[in-house]
């Protein structure tokens, strides 16, 4: 593996979260690049009128230091659906994070992207699903998957929270994605 793969957290977590699944990939030869997104980590706080250009704008600089030209898979984490897996040290943390978390679900909620905007030239696609994850996401996974032609993978045993729990089936869906990549570019596997 030579392609940097950007892996992104998703909400009430931070780029940790990626720990075991980017040790795997760079065990593997990969190039792994997991930045703090805004107001997690060492990323800075957002404006008080934070909206998703904003966390796009912070992304982009972020590539754009180091990763851009060699990122070619994208991995993110959804927002949402965590709770029994935090843990009771991680619900306690997350008072802390109403300000952020606010302000996450007030810019989603701006966000006027249609799912037919985001189907239109979807890139390849993996859904991983959690066999225990709660309706509200496996429903948004169920309208995704034909949306965005994507593979649905449900892990076995698995909530929401895959990249932590379940960290080697986020990494053979990623060779996965890479082996076929290549194999649709020419090159050999």
């Amino acid at each position: 593996m030579s392609d940097t793969i950007v892996l992104l957290h998703g909400s009430a977590t931070g780029s940790s979260s990626w720990d075991a699944v980017a040790g795997s990939l760079v065990s593997a030869g990969a190039r792994v690049f997991a930045p703090d997104l805004l107001g997690y980590g060492r990323s800075p706080a957002p404006s008080g009128s934070y909206g998703i250009a904003e966390e796009v704008a912070h992304l982009v600089r972020l590539l754009a230091a180091d990763h851009e030209a060699a990122a070619h898979f994208f991995v993110d984490h959804w927002n949402g659906g965590a709770w029994d897996w935090m843990g009771k040290r991680g619900r306690a943390m997350v008072p802390s994070l109403v300000p952020k978390l606010r302000l996450e679900m007030t810019a989603t909620r701006s966000d006027t992207a249609t799912l037919g905007w985001l189907a239109e030239s979807p890139p390849p696609t993996t859904i991983l699903v959690g066999e225990r994850t709660l309706l509200a996401p496996r429903a948004v996974a169920r309208l995704l998957a034909p949306a965005l032609a994507a593979t649905t993978v449900t892990v076995s045993g698995a909530g929401h929270m895959i990249p932590i729990t379940h960290p080697a089936a986020v990494v053979d869906a990623v060779r996965r994605a890479m082996v076929a990549r290549n194999r649709s570019q020419g090159a050999r596997t």
